[in-house]
């Protein structure tokens, strides 16, 4: 069974696991679930191997990642934050970082900048405290490239995908569309934000990880979402 998601739990990060053992009390979601909380989740069953990190802005769980031993792929649509990391990052072989917008197309779409909460989607940016950072910025938009990561995550060959994180202010769906593959293949512990302030594509992200099989929970609820 599955119950409702409760409307103060909705700006919180979503956790997706194969499986109810994220019941187990070693793992306290009452607090927002962070990607040490992810990979200490993880590493019994996945010691070593990549963690995909989408929406990279900030650096704080890449480098979670890369501390614990992992190989990191990085996303970033942002360009003045993609050039930051890079030079925080630019002597660390264990993070591969690209600049552009992951989604489930290769293409070119409008995107609006925000700083830390610019997305591929107007409603993201259309109210609360996105909207001040969209107004101070000059409502800037431009095109930036789309893509999918599975063909990318393949080319890491033989090496698990022990956790992915997605954090793209409403792109969510279309990053896990992107992903299937992987996901599908490997069966790594998911994060990714679920706001529905940021458009209707975002009711259907738990409903997307449930038909393959996945449990969601947020912070504060130790039960399943719908």
């Amino acid at each position: 069974m599955y119950a409702r998601i409760r409307v103060s739990a909705l700006l919180l990060l979503t956790l997706a696991v194969v499986g109810h053992s994220w019941l187990d009390p070693r793992f306290n979601l009452r607090s927002k679930p962070q990607m040490i909380d992810a990979l200490q989740y993880t590493r019994a069953s996945c010691p070593t191997g990549l963690v995909v990190d989408v929406g990279a802005n900030g650096g704080k769980e890449t480098n979670a990642a890369a501390a614990y031993g992992y190989q990191v792929l990085s996303v970033e649509c942002l360009k003045s934050e993609f050039i930051r990391l890079q030079k925080m990052w630019d002597s660390n072989d264990m993070i591969t970082l690209l600049n552009g917008c992951a989604s489930n197309t290769l293409g070119l779409q409008t995107f609006h900048q925000a700083a830390a909460s610019s997305s591929l989607h107007q409603e993201a940016i259309s109210g609360g405290p996105e909207y001040i950072k969209a107004k101070k910025g000059g409502f800037k938009v431009k095109r930036t490239l789309t893509f999918p990561l599975d063909p990318i995550v393949e080319g890491y060959k033989d090496t698990r995908v022990c956790v992915v994180k997605i954090d793209t202010q409403g792109h969510e769906l279309a990053v896990m569309m992107g992903l299937q593959s992987t996901i599908s293949k490997h069966r790594p512990v998911v994060l990714f934000e679920y706001d529905p302030r940021f458009g209707p594509l975002v009711n259907k992200t738990v409903p997307w990880m449930a038909g393959l099989s996945y449990d969601c929970a947020v912070p504060g609820d130790h039960t399943s979402l719908l």
